[in-house]
C-alpha cells in the first residue's frame, strides 16, 4: 500500500472543554494539562509538531523546540538499545535543532524518533520481528518525508509518507481505505492512528476522514468546525481512553489546492460557498459518489457519506441504482447489436410482431389493435411506423413516462408494463403525434426496445448488455439484473422523507431505468463516449465502432429533413436546417426553448459539431430515494458522474409566509454540477 502529505501522532485521556474558538484545535475527553499546553504554545505562535500518547495514559507535545512531558519520570525509565532513553534521544534531536516529525510509543513500551533523516529505535529487533523497520529505513533513505507512524497489536502498523501509507496486518476495513483513498479517491493522507491498546482507528486525508464508529461519534463537532473554517487537520490524536484531540498549524489555501478539492470545499450555493457535507447535510442526503474525467482520463471517483442511515461507508464501489441512466448504456449495448449486424434501427415492433407471433411484441402489437377497434382515438396505423432508433431518442410518439423502483415481493413484469395490469395502469400506448415529428418521453418506449432485443436475439437483457457493453468497457460492478448478496453489502439504499430507509428494490423495465451500477463503472462508460467508442484514451481498442458512437451522439431529426450534404452552417440556410455531421437536417428539440436536443438514450446540448460532436451531452435519472447525473464534453475532454442516495426534492417551510424552498438530492447535484464547470470546463 502506498500515500502521501504531513501531521502527527497519537492519543488523549480524560476530560476538557472545548478548546476557544480562536485556536485551531478541538479537543473531547483529553487530559486538562495537555489541553491547557496546547493552547498555549498556539497563542504563542508556535507549531504543534508532535502530540503523542501512551497506553498508560502519559503524553508528550512538542512545538518547534519547547518540548513538555507529562512525566518525565516515565519516558526517563523508556529505555532502548544503550540504555538511551526516549527523553534523552528527543532531547539530542532538539538541542542539535532538528525538527522533530514522529515520536511513537507502541503497546509494549518500545519507541521511534524520526527527525528528518535522522531515526531511533528503542529497540531495533523489536521493530525488525513485525517489519517494520526496514520499511521505514528505506522510506527514509528514499528521502520521503515520515508523516506519521501508528503502531498496535498483532503486528499491526502503519506508515505515512509523502501521503502514501505502507501497513501491515491492517483491519480489513482499514486496509480498504487506505486503498482507496489514494488510488481511487486520489488524496494525500495526512496521518493513520491507531488508539493505544485498543482497536479503534482513524485516517486522514486533506478534509475528508475515516473512522472506527467510536471515534467518529466523538470527533463529528471538531471535523465539522474545521470545514467550515478550513482549517487543516493537522495532527488527529486518539488517546488510550476515549479522548482525542484535532490540531491545525495551518489554514487552508484554498487559492492553491487541486481542483477536485476545490470542488468538495467551495460549491457554489446562490451567494455562499460551502462543503459538500454541509451541502449534504442541508439536503439531507446521506451519500454521495463524485466521478471526475479529466484530459478524457478518470482522474478520482470521491465517495462521501453513508450508504444506509448512518452506517457503511460509500466509497468508488458502492452500488447505486442509476435510474433514467440506464437508457444511455442500454442504448450503447443495442447499438453494438446494430454494429454486429443483429438489429436494423429500422425495424419497427410490426416487423417483429410478425416474424415471431408468439412474442410479447405480437402481443403488444394486438394489444393497440384492440385498443384501436374500441374507437379510442388512439392510432394503431402509426405504431407500425415506429422504429427501434426512435424508442431510443423518444421520438416514438409513445406513453408511459416513468416506471420506478419497486418491492421484489410485487414486481410488475415486462408484459404489466407493456400491456398494462392493475400495477401498471394503462400500458403502453401511442399519441396522436406521427412517430418522428416530436419528442416525448417514454420509459416504456425503451422497455418496447429491450422486449424486441430479447425477441430478436433470444436471450435475456440482462445477459445481452452484459456481453455488448458492460464487460468490454469494464464495468464489472454493474448489472442489469438483480443484485447478489454479496452486492447488496455494498448497495447504497434510498432514503425517502425524515431520511428513512427503504428497502432493497429494483426497476422491472431494465432499459428504462433497471441498472445499478458503481460511481466508477459509470464513469468508464462516460469517457468511452467521450473517446467516441475507444475503452481508453491512448489504446487503438475500440468497444463500439467510432461511427456507431456518432450516431448515437447525433440528435434525433425531424422525419421529412431534407439530409442534403453539407459542410458548414451556411449550406443549409436555404432549406431552413442546420448542418449536423454532414447531413442538412432539422433536430427535434427535447425542450421549447431548443436548447436541449435528443440522442439515443442521451441528451445533448444545441450546438454539434460535425468533428467532434455535441457540446456537451448528459441524462440524469430519479427513483424515489435517489438521484444521479452524468454529463461529458469530448470537445473539453471532461465530464462528471454524480450518484445519491437522497430524496429528489423536498420542501422546507418559509416561516415569514412566503414561497418555501425547495431543497434536496437534485439541488446539491446542481450545487456540484455548477461549480464543476466552473472548475473544469
Amino acid at each position: 500500500m502506498n500515500f502521501r502529505y504531513i501531521v502527527v501522532l497519537f492519543l488523549i485521556v480524560s476530560n476538557c472543554a472545548l478548546a476557544a474558538p480562536t485556536l485551531k484545535n478541538f479537543s473531547k475527553g483529553i487530559p486538562l494539562k495537555a489541553f491547557e499546553k496546547i493552547g498555549e504554545y498556539q497563542k504563542l505562535g508556535k507549531r504543534i509538531d508532535v502530540l503523542t500518547f501512551t497506553r498508560s495514559g502519559r503524553w508528550l507535545i512538542v512545538a518547534d523546540k519547547a518540548r513538555y512531558y507529562s512525566d518525565k519520570n516515565y519516558f526517563d525509565k523508556l529505555k532502548g538499545n544503550g540504555h538511551v532513553s526516549l527523553r534523552s534521544k528527543l532531547e539530542e534531536y532538539i538541542k542539535a535543532s532538528r525538527k522533530i516529525d514522529v515520536v511513537t510509543v507502541t503497546n509494549q513500551k518500545n519507541w521511534i524518533i524520526v527527525a528528518g533523516k535522522n531515526r531511533a529505535y528503542s529497540s531495533a529487533s523489536a521493530f525488525n520481528s513485525i517489519g517494520l523497520r526496514p520499511i521505514l529505513n528505506r522510506l527514509i533513505n528514499e528521502g520521503k518525508k515520515i508523516q506519521s507512524i501508528s503502531v498496535s497489536d498483532n503486528k499491526k502498523w502503519v506508515i505515512v509518507a509523502n501521503g502514501r501509507a505502507y501497513g501491515n496486518n491492517l483491519p480489513k476495513e482499514m486496509a480498504k481505505i487506505l486503498d482507496v483513498a489514494t488510488t481511487q479517491e486520489q488524496r494525500e493522507l495526512k496521518t493513520v492512528q491507531f488508539r493505544p491498546g485498543r482497536s479503534e482507528w482513524v485516517i486522514v486525508a486533506g478534509h475528508q476522514y475515516w473512522a472506527s464508529p467510536a471515534v467518529k461519534n466523538r470527533a463529528g463537532l471538531g471535523v465539522a468546525q474545521f470545514r467550515r473554517k478550513n482549517w487543516a487537520m493537522d495532527i488527529f490524536s486518539l488517546d488510550s481512553a476515549n479522548g482525542l484531540s484535532i490540531i491545525s498549524n495551518n489554514e487552508i489555501n484554498l487559492h492553491s489546492i487541486d481542483r477536485k478539492s476545490k470542488l468538495e470545499l467551495q460549491l457554489k450555493s446562490g451567494n455562499k460557498t460551502r462543503t459538500i457535507w454541509n451541502s449534504m447535510k442541508a439536503h439531507k442526503v446521506p451519500g454521495v459518489v463524485i466521478a471526475i474525467i479529466h484530459d478524457n482520463k478518470i482522474q478520482s471517483v470521491r465517495g462521501f457519506g453513508k450508504r444506509r442511515g448512518n452506517k457503511g461507508t460509500v466509497f468508488y464501489d458502492t452500488i447505486f441504482p442509476v435510474a433514467s441512466m440506464s437508457k444511455a448504456v442500454a442504448s450503447l449495448g443495442i447499438m453494438k447489436s446494430y454494429e454486429k449486424g443483429i438489429v436494423s434501427l429500422g425495424q419497427t415492433p410490426m416487423n417483429v410482431g410478425s416474424k415471431y407471433p408468439n412474442s410479447l411484441v405480437a402481443d403488444w402489437i394486438d394489444f393497440i389493435d384492440d385498443r384501436e377497434t374500441a374507437g379510442n382515438g388512439l392510432h394503431y396505423k402509426r405504431s407500425s411506423r415506429i422504429r427501434l432508433g426512435q424508442l431510443l431518442t423518444h421520438t416514438a410518439g409513445l406513453s408511459k413516462h416513468g416506471i420506478g423502483l419497486w418491492n421484489i415481493s410485487i414486481l410488475p413484469s415486462k408484459r404489466d408494463i407493456l400491456l398494462g395490469s392493475q400495477k401498471m395502469k394503462g400500458g403502453v400506448r401511442p399519441s396522436k403525434a406521427n412517430p418522428g415529428v416530436r419528442w416525448k418521453y417514454s420509459g416504456g418506449g425503451l422497455t418496447l426496445a429491450e422486449v424486441m432485443m430479447e425477441t430478436i436475439t433470444n436471450k435475456d437483457f440482462r445477459t445481452l448488455m452484459k456481453s455488448n457493453v458492460l464487460d468490454p468497457i469494464g464495468m464489472k460492478d454493474s448489472t442489469f439484473g438483480s443484485l447478489s448478496r454479496d452486492q447488496k453489502k455494498r448497495l447504497a439504499f434510498g432514503h425517502g422523507k425524515n431520511l428513512t430507509i427503504l428497502p432493497y428494490r429494483e426497476c422491472p423495465g431494465k432499459a428504462a431505468g433497471g441498472l445499478f451500477s458503481t460511481g466508477l463503472d459509470y464513469a468508464r462508460f462516460v469517457q468511452t463516449l467521450m473517446n467516441l467508442g475507444k475503452k481508453r484514451p491512448n489504446l487503438n481498442e475500440y468497444v463500439v465502432r467510432k461511427d456507431i458512437v456518432e450516431k448515437m451522439l447525433s440528435p434525433a431529426i425531424y422525419k421529412f429533413s431534407s439530409q442534403v450534404s453539407c459542410a458548414k452552417e451556411v449550406d443549409c440556410k436555404d432549406v431552413k436546417e442546420s448542418c449536423i455531421r454532414h447531413k442538412c437536417v432539422r433536430p427535434i428539440p427535447v425542450n421549447k426553448s431548443g436548447t436541449m436536443l435528443s440522442g439515443a438514450g442521451i441528451q445533448l446540448t444545441a450546438r454539434v459539431d460535425n468533428t467532434t460532436g455535441p457540446d456537451v451531452f448528459s441524462h440524469g435519472g430519479t427513483q424515489y430515494g435517489y438521484r444521479s447525473y452524468f454529463m461529458g464534453s469530448p470537445s473539453k475532454k471532461s465530464g462528471l458522474v454524480i450518484l445519491t442516495n437522497g430524496l429528489n426534492e423536498w420542501e422546507v417551510a418559509d416561516p415569514l409566509g412566503g414561497d418555501p424552498k425547495i431543497r434536496g438530492a437534485s439541488k446539491l447535484i446542481s450545487e456540484i454540477r455548477n461549480t464543476f464547470r466552473k472548475l473544469y470546463w
